[in-house]
């Protein structure tokens, strides 16, 4: 088997299902339906990963952004409680209008039938994050809302409110929009760009290093090239990323600092350092056209939902399996332990 071969083959389930995919996309695009037609709104901003391309499997939730007109809202923007006045204006505006009386044709269910509506409205430091009606679904499908306003000087500003005192809220600026520009040039630079990415942050949650999807996605725009066969392009980004690993790894619009502060470090590199070997050696047996071997060092590090050759890969099962059945993804990683990652609000 041709590692390009395996590669397409694990793309299938590293990708969302097409349904799940469509569903997704009409849900968002009934929030943002429903909230443009809001007079003080002037246009919803679409952010995340599902907008750019690189959401992996399973999708459990979209971002939007609902720039409000500064002219309506002319105290917002000012520390104090408009950060707190401004998220809960849009729980009211979402129960309005997509809610069980809601205005506006309710969401899609996942048999592509409509009648589900939002359920549950919970204020986080940034957004409205709404929770979609799923029957038998405990955590459900979410739309993050942010309030926002367009900065004269580019991006958006957001609010960020005080859990404590939310009467002494401030506002901060982002700019989803730029992160969004990036992906796209990398990707018109090189077709594989956005599916390699979504197969680094796949290896990246099963190898348990602590980075956050949005981090490895970042890491990808210095470290994964596009001038490379994919099973190169991805050897030279563990090569570089071990390196790149950083927890003062900024914000690519240069607005919101650090992405991953809280990051450990040490634990992230470990497993960069460990996956850029296997992937060094799977590139030597390719250079040499041992292609079953290359395809089992590949497996060994991406798990066992990465196909194998017919031969079957020995050793390399073993491997597999005993690291899949420990609760450690990737065999020759040791998973760090994992911490709840706080990271900035760009993405």
């Amino acid at each position: 088997m041709k590692p390009e071969t395996a590669f397409a083959q694990f793309q299938v389930v590293v990708n969302a299902d097409p349904a799940q995919l469509a569903t997704a996309r009409s849900r968002r695009d009934a929030f943002v339906t429903a909230l443009e037609s809001e007079s003080d709104i002037d246009k919803v901003v679409v952010g995340g990963s599902l907008r750019r391309g690189t959401q992996r499997a399973p999708i459990s939730d979209v971002d939007v952004y609902a720039v409000f007109s500064s002219v309506a809202h002319p105290t917002w923007g000012d520390a104090g409680a408009s950060a707190d006045e401004a998220i809960e204006l849009v729980a009211d505006r979402v129960a309005a209008l997509l809610g069980t009386d809601g205005s506006h044709v309710h969401l899609l269910n996942e048999d592509g039938g409509t009648g589900t509506h939002v359920r549950l409205k919970g204020r986080r430091r940034h957004s409205v994050k709404c929770f979609i009606d799923v029957p038998g679904d405990d955590v459900g499908f979410t739309v993050d809302v942010v309030p926002a306003l367009r900065h004269p000087d580019g991006g958006l500003l957001i609010p960020e409110r005080n859990l404590d005192d939310p009467q002494n809220g401030t506002w901060i600026r982002t700019d989803p929009e730029a992160l969004v520009s990036m992906v796209e040039k990398r990707q018109e630079a090189w077709s594989e760009w956005i599916p390699t990415v979504r197969v680094l942050k796949y290896w990246s949650e099963l190898a348990g290093t602590g980075m956050s999807s949005l981090y490895v996605e970042v890491l990808a725009l210095s470290a994964l090239p596009t001038d490379a066969p994919r099973t190169e392009a991805i050897q030279r980004f563990f090569t570089s990323a071990e390196w790149a690993a950083t927890a003062q790894l900024q914000d690519p619009s240069g607005l919101c600092g650090a992405i991953q502060p809280d990051l450990d470090v040490e634990a992230a590199r470990t497993c960069l350092a460990e996956a850029a070997k296997l992937s060094g050696k799977a590139r030597t047996d390719e250079t040499n056209e041992q292609d079953n071997d290359a395809v089992c060092a590949w497996r060994q590090l991406f798990g066992r939902e990465f196909p194998e050759p017919s031969c079957g890969c020995d050793g390399a099962n073993a491997k597999v399996d005993a690291a899949v059945g420990a609760a450690v993804a990737a065999p020759a990683v040791i998973a760090p332990k994992r911490r709840p990652v706080k990271q900035s609000p760009q993405g």
